[in-house]
């Protein structure tokens, strides 16, 4: 037998070696899948916990304040209209929804009016490629998401706007042109300056989405999105205070109407596509793969997949989910417009002057809700003006019981809580509130009005 030069046998040394290599090999394998399972418990351990006690305790508790809902008594004048304000369609790079798909989901949402916010195609916006007019009771208004920020609305058919062009040149042109413009994700650096630009998203839940952590965030989608999808969803909720904040400084110098954005898009999810050449296609639904190229099957993975989906044929969508569905979407945040009638010029008449309230509809259905000033028969709501007198009062009604903050010029001046506000007016300035709910132990912000702007009083 060949001896090692340490004098024991050569045989006995390889064994040795290989027995500590095992031993190696597996403590390593061991403390891996200790790790892995201890970095699954931390990232699973809050959103199990919400699976098992947290959102079905929540749940139940938003159920019996629903259940307080009631019609509001008091009348501000105005027709109320549901509206989804920023949505995009398959026309957009990053969202595959058809139109007849978006209007299935307006009418599951109970949404009034749909303002679509597409994408450039080659750079320019064609107001012609895009639904208009009321489909089924749901008011369809073309509009465009350019590169610059600006969101715009209410051209002409006929009209193309060229995507490079500098904003405050498309803006005059939208607004000579009777359009709308409005400031889009405002969490970025806006030209507030822009006279002809006199609208801007306060609320946006791709720009609430942002300062997630993802690798926190996504167990809890994954995991609680199939039986709690609202309650999931809002856990992407925090308070846009820095951009509300923006908003009531514009409202100092000049009228800034603030809207909410639901930025619907169906794109965060996955599709498997079985496609021809006996392939499958792993891609998200906003168009990216993530299988370039495809997988080739063989004869054996072919027979495993058809024993689980059944018969393979090209085009065939083996796997579909969507954590965004666009009918959740539409109802997470709404823009309630009061308006004549729910006609384009109607509805865009009543954004461009901020007879408009923000609602988070997905809590809880904020139909209903009133706010005005009045004094001596006159009364002046959401986006209106009035002159100080003494006896004016603010007054307000909700179909829930809520918390009512009631700010001037963004200074917090009063806090009540029941379903109807009836307040002095101080003095001249610009008066909004803020209404929460609390279905348990805590506040969630509900409705964000646009402000009653009064005037110093008239000599």
């Amino acid at each position: 037998m060949p001896v090692a030069p340490n004098g024991q046998p050569s045989a006995v040394r390889a064994r040795s070696l290989a027995a500590r290599l095992g031993r190696y090999l597996w403590r390593t394998l061991l403390v891996a899948l200790g790790l892995i399972t201890l970095t699954l418990c931390v990232l699973f351990a809050r959103p199990l916990y919400q699976y098992l006690v947290s959102f079905p305790r929540e749940a139940a508790a938003l159920e019996r304040l629903r259940a307080e809902t009631r019609p509001v008594a008091l009348d501000d004048g105005w027709t109320e209209y549901r509206a989804v304000v920023h949505a995009h369609s398959y026309l957009s790079h990053d969202s595959e929804m058809p139109f007849a798909e978006i209007l299935a989901a307006a009418q599951t949402a109970k949404v009034d009016a749909m303002f679509m916010t597409d994408h450039c195609i080659n750079r320019k916006a064609d107001f012609v490629t895009q639904w208009t007019g009321l489909h089924e009771g749901v008011r369809f208004i073309r509009g465009w998401e350019l590169r610059n920020g600006l969101l715009i609305w209410g051209l002409p058919e006929s009209a193309t706007v060229n995507c490079d062009a500098p904003l405050t040149e498309t803006a005059a042109r939208v607004a000579h042109e009777g359009g709308l413009s409005a400031f889009g994700h405002t969490e970025m650096p806006r030209p507030y300056e822009v006279a002809e630009v006199r609208v801007m998203e306060i609320y946006n839940i791709h720009t609430d989405f942002l300062d997630e952590k993802l690798l926190w965030l996504l167990p809890g989608l994954l995991l609680n999105t199939a039986r709690w999808p609202d309650l999931a969803i809002r856990e992407v909720y925090d308070q846009p205070s820095a951009i509300l904040n923006l908003w009531d400084q514009q409202n100092r110098t000049r009228k800034m109407v603030g809207f909410g954005a639901a930025d619907a898009h169906q794109n965060l999810g996955l599709r498997l596509v079985y496609t021809a050449q006996n392939r499958l296609w792993l891609r998200q639904s906003s168009r990216k793969s993530f299988t370039d190229p495809k997988i080739e099957l063989n004869s054996f993975s072919h027979t495993v997949l058809e024993w689980i989906f059944g018969p393979l044929t090209p085009g065939r969508e083996l796997l579909r989910v969507d954590l965004d569905p666009y009918p959740r979407s539409l109802r997470y945040v709404n823009t309630h417009l009061l308006a004549e009638d729910n006609s384009e010029a109607a509805l865009l008449g009543a954004l461009r002057e901020g007879r408009a309230f923000v609602a988070f509809d997905l809590l809880a259905d904020t139909r209903g809700f009133v706010f005005f000033a009045a004094a001596d028969g006159r009364r002046a709501t959401m986006g209106e003006e009035t002159a100080f007198t003494p006896g004016l009062r603010l007054k307000g009604e909700a179909p829930l019981p809520a918390r009512w903050t009631v700010l001037r010029d963004g200074e917090v001046v009063a806090t009540l809580e029941g379903r109807s506000l009836d307040w002095p007016v101080p003095g001249a300035g610009n008066y909004r509130v803020e209404l929460a709910i609390r279905p348990g132990t805590e506040w969630l912000d509900w409705i964000y009005a646009n402000p009653v702007r009064v005037t110093p009083p008239t000599p």
